[in-house]
């Protein structure tokens, strides 16, 4: 009996050291001050984790034996020692770059943009972005052809930075003599934090008449974007 009680201790005590759990409260922001959204926070060697809200705050719930926080945005990671504490406020260095981080999910923060197309559904395209959010984008443009309207839609790739995606697309090219054609595009699109953009794509397009034939797509053509957000 008495070997039943001590092993019944034994395992409430074990049971409370694995459970026993801290909250981790504190603010992320660069080196600037400016204070840094959808920041990854999460324990090293645990499953516990969580990012920083519109006001760089974060709020993580570990277990008591848990020492080390660890900071991720971008391609960018800072490992913190807890050492006790119940705060935390991390200013967080880009690792000795001469320019400041403008944002961190930049299609949500700079939705406007301006871009330059390469070859693609004619010579060359001149347009002007928006991103209705993170996902999705409308664009109007001159081209070498005449002028275009379209819209994108985004897939993204990076859990933290958000600045790597697929993207599908649908543009119409109007010619300058009236008819038009339809460029449905495929593409990878970087877009960095400091609102500098690169894409290269594939894809089909309708004959310039496609008014005579709906739907068909007749050649595969490429083409390279280059931009910027704002």
């Amino acid at each position: 009996m008495i070997k039943i009680v001590l092993y019944s201790i034994l395992l409430t005590i074990t049971s409370f050291t694995l459970y026993a759990q801290k909250t981790i409260y504190g603010v992320v922001s660069d080196s600037s001050g400016l204070i840094l959204e959808e920041v990854e926070v999460r324990t090293m060697y645990f499953s516990d984790s969580t990012v920083t809200n519109e006001m760089g705050e974060f709020q993580l719930v570990v277990p008591d034996s848990c020492k080390t926080l660890v900071f991720s945005f971008g391609e960018l990671t800072h490992v913190e020692d807890i050492n006790e504490r119940k705060v935390i406020n991390l200013m967080f260095t880009t690792g000795g770059k001469s320019k400041t981080m403008r944002s961190l999910n930049p299609r949500k923060d700079y939705p406007f943009g301006v871009q330059l197309t390469l070859a693609a559904h004619s010579l060359f395209a001149i347009s002007v972005n928006y991103f209705i959010n993170q996902n999705h984008s409308l664009e109007v443009g001159v081209c070498g052809s005449g002028w275009e309207i379209g819209a994108r839609r985004y897939f993204s790739l990076n859990d933290y930075g958000r600045n790597k995606a697929l993207y599908l697309g649908a543009i119409t090219n109007f010619s300058l003599e009236g008819d038009f054609a339809i460029y449905i595009p495929f593409g990878y699109h970087i877009l960095t934090q400091y609102g500098m953009a690169f894409g290269v794509e594939i894809a089909g397009k309708t004959p310039l008449y496609a008014h005579e034939y709906l739907g068909a797509i007749n050649y595969f053509g490429f083409g390279i974007n280059f931009g910027f957000q704002f």
